[in-house]
C-alpha cells in the first residue's frame, strides 16, 4: 500500500509548519548521520535482533569492560540510541572451537528460544567455519553442544559471516561468505534453506563472487532484505574492499529469491560508505522497527577520533541509521538524523523531525497512509522474527 491521494495536502502542511519552525530546523552538524544512534565503544560486525521493544545487537568478540574476552559481547536498547551492556552472551565455547576468533554472529528467534549463528576458529584445521547454539533468552548463554561446524567449506577456505534472512511465508534461509581470501579462493557470498529444526536443506547456491575493482580484494558479510514494496524484490547487501580502510563500504544485488540468481547493482562503486561519522562503515544488518520502519545497524571506525585500523588506537563503533526501501535504489539517512519512534503512526514515510507534525496530522486525518504494520512486517527483515 502506497502513500495515497494527497502528497499535495502534506505538501502544504508541511509548508505552513517549514514557515514557522524553519528557526529550529537542525544545523549542519546534527545533521550528519549516526550522531545520535552510536554505541561508541568497538561493535564490529552487529548483529541486531528485535524482541518486542526491546532491541539486542550481538557482535564480534571483544574486550570486555573490566577485561577479559567477550566471545559474543550483546548490547540492549529500547530506542535505538541508549545501549546496555549485557555482557558476553556465549562464555562457553564448544570444544571445537579455538577462543579469539568468534566473528559475525547473528540471532533468530525459535518459538520460545533463540538460535545464535557464529564464525569461529576451528581448532582442528584453524579454519574460519560456522557453528550454531541455543539459549531461552535473547542475551544469552547461548550453547554448542556440537562437536563440530554446521559448515565449514574447508576447500574454499573456511566459512564466516552468517546472516539469517525470513521470507514473507516464514522460509527462513542461512547466507554467508566461503573465506576464500585466507588462501588464494575465490570468494563468494552462498545462500542455503533451513530447516524448521534449523537443520540445512537441499545445496548450498552460490550467489555472488568478487569481481569489480571498488570491493578490490573481496566481499562478505551479505545480508538479504524483501522490499515491502517494489513487487516484493529481494536485494542482496554485501560489504567489500578492505575491512582496515575508509574505503569499505557496502553494495547490494537485486535477487529472483533467496537462492538467487542475483545481478549486482553496485558495479561502478558503492551503495553506502564513508560519512562524517562513520569510516569505512560496513557489516550492515537490517530490522524493522515495532511501527514498520526499516533500519541498518554496521559498524564503523569511529570519526572522532579519526583511527582507522586497531594497530592505530581506532575502534568499530555501533551506528544505526534509517533505510527507504521505496525507490529502487534504497536510500539511507545522508542529510539529517531519524527520529526513534515506539509506535511510528507514519512507518516508511520519510521526513525530516520538523515536518513531523504535519505528518501526524495528515495521518490521523486520513489523508496519508503507510504501509502494512501487520505480522508481515517481520518478513521483511532478517533479523525481527
Amino acid at each position: 500500500m502506497r502513500l495515497r491521494r494527497s502528497l499535495l495536502v502534506l505538501a502544504l502542511a508541511a509548508g505552513v509548519l517549514i514557515a514557522s519552525t524553519a528557526a529550529h530546523e537542525p544545523t549542519a552538524e546534527a545533521t550528519s548521520p549516526g550522531r545520535t544512534t552510536t554505541w561508541f565503544p568497538d561493535a564490529p560486525d552487529p548483529g541486531v535482533l528485535r524482541v518486542g521493544g526491546r532491541y539486542f545487537a550481538y557482535t564480534t568478540n571483544r574486550t570486555g569492560v573490566f577485561g577479559g574476552l567477550l566471545h559474543v559481547p550483546v548490547l540492549r536498547s529500547g530506542d535505538l540510541v541508549n545501549w546496555t551492556d549485557e555482557g558476553d552472551a556465549f562464555p562457553d565455547l564448544p570444544n571445537w572451537v579455538e577462543p579469539g576468533r568468534t566473528w559475525a554472529p547473528t540471532v533468530m528467534r525459535d518459538g520460545d528460544a533463540y538460535v545464535l549463528f557464529y564464525a569461529a576458529e576451528e581448532r582442528r584445521t584453524g579454519y574460519q567455519c560456522i557453528g550454531k547454539a541455543r539459549s531461552t533468552s535473547p542475551t544469552g548463554p547461548f550453547r554448542d553442544t556440537r562437536r563440530g561446524p554446521i559448515i565449514c567449506q574447508r576447500g574454499l577456505g573456511g566459512s564466516i559471516d552468517p546472516y539469517v534472512f525470513r521470507d514473507r511465508d516464514g522460509t527462513r534461509y542461512l547466507l554467508w561468505k566461503n573465506d576464500g581470501n585466507c588462501c588464494g579462493h575465490q570468494v563468494s557470498l552462498w545462500s542455503q534453506r533451513l530447516r524448521e529444526d534449523e537443520r540445512l536443506a537441499g545445496r548450498p547456491h552460490r550467489l555472488l563472487s568478487y569481481d569489480r575493482s571498488w570491493e578490490r580484494p573481496l566481499i562478505e558479510n551479505p545480508a538479504m532484505v524483501r522490499s515491502p514494496d517494489r513487487n516484493g524484490e529481494y536485494r542482496l547487501f554485501y560489504a567489500a574492499n578492505w575491512w582496515e580502510s575508509t574505503s569499505y563500504a557496502t553494495g547490494f544485488a537485486r535477487c529472483s529469491g533467496p537462492l538467487g540468481p542475483c545481478r549486482k547493482v553496485t558495479t561502478t562503486g558503492p551503495w553506502h560508505g564513508t560519512t562524517d561519522f562513520a569510516l569505512g562503515p560496513g557489516g550492515a544488518t537490517f530490522f524493522t522497527d515495532t511501527g514498520g520502519r526499516n533500519w541498518m545497524a554496521e559498524h564503523g571506525w569511529s570519526n572522532p577520533p579519526g583511527d582507522v585500523g586497531y594497530t592505530n588506537g581506532g575502534r568499530r563503533s555501533l551506528y544505526v541509521e534509517k533505510v527507504d526501501f521505496s525507490d529502487r535504489r534504497p536510500r539511507v539517512n545522508t542529510s539529517y538524523p531519524y527520529r526513534y519512534e515506539q509506535d511510528a503512526p507514519h512507518p516508511f514515510v520519510d521526513v525530516p523531525s520538523w515536518v513531523d507534525p504535519a505528518v501526524t496530522w495528515a495521518w490521523r486525518q486520513d489523508v496519508v497512509d503507510g504501509y502494512n504494520d501487520g505480522t508481515s512486517t517481520n518478513g521483511w527483515g532478517a533479523s525481527c522474527s
